[in-house]
Order: structure tokens, then sequence, then C-alpha cells
């Protein structure tokens, strides 16, 4: 399945899969961290990522015992982020050509928890990402992924 990949390509795609598993063509990913609002505050947080569809990535923090929640997302060709103190008093919202290009950067580098994103059934040429062989071992990847704005303006190459 990855034998036409580099080597460095296949040993960590060996070591991400294991023979027989399905290839899930998404992920949910549990977080807990710090994030900045005036101070660095605890967040916990949940995201749901499917390469080549899009990304949501809800969060909660505390300001002043309040709960700031919201979330970024992005769905093909746009990108936005809602976030609300109490669930009720919006905080910010946004759209618009840098949103997107973010949200669709935030996906593309998310690929890698998403195995399937590679398209490595036998005999197909991948069709969202595409190995080389670098100096010292290593392999890099080439990918495009595209998304238009509202000004119809590539996102990310």
């Amino acid at each position: 399945m990855v034998s036409t990949l580099p080597q460095p390509a296949q040993r960590l795609l060996l070591h991400a899969t294991e023979p027989g598993v399905p290839l899930w063509r998404s992920a949910q990913l549990q977080m807990r961290g710090e994030i900045r609002l005036g101070r660095w505050r605890r967040f916990t947080a949940r995201q749901v990522l499917t390469p080549a569809v899009g990304l949501v990535w809800a969060a909660t923090a505390r300001f002043f015992g309040l709960p700031v929640s919201g979330y970024d997302r992005y769905s093909p060709g746009t990108g936005e982020m809602r976030w609300r103190l109490a669930r009720v008093i919006p905080v910010l919202t946004a759209t618009g050509p840098d949103v997107t290009r973010s949200a669709a950067g935030r996906l593309a580098a998310g690929a890698m928890f998403v195995p399937a994103t590679f398209d490595l059934a036998p005999g197909r040429t991948a069709r969202r990402l595409r190995w080389l062989a670098a100096p010292g071992g290593r392999a890099t990847t080439r990918t495009r992924w595209t998304c238009t704005s509202p000004l119809t303006a590539p996102c990310v190459r």
C-alpha cells in the first residue's frame, strides 16, 4: 500500500496505521491547555477535522468566572470565527479572506492526523498529497488545498 512512497514516508505511515485497521476519513481531537484572553487562561476544546471537507474547533475558557465559548470553522470556501461571553454576548465574529486562509491552513496541517488523506489505495495516484524524497533520509510533501473567498482569491497553495 505504501511501497511506492519514499522510505521515511513509509515509516511514518506504517507507524501511524496498523494493517487491517480501517482508514477513517475524519478525526476528533480533545484538547486542553491555555489560551491568551487578556492573560493566559485554561481552556478545553474539541476539534473535528475531515480533510478536503472542513474542520470545527470549538472551545471554552473562563473570563472573570464566565464562560467564553465559540468556534473556528472551515468549510469549502469559507472560514469563520464566532465567540460569545456567557453564550449570549458576542465577543468576536469574523469572516473574510484572512480568516478563510488561516482556517484552510489549519485544515491542511491537521490532515496529518487522518492517514486516509494520503489516498494510499494500491495503484492509485494521491489526489491531494504528493510525497518527495529529500536529502538526509527525509521525505517532504507537496499538497494543493484550494478554496475561494468571497473575493474568489486562492486561499492556500
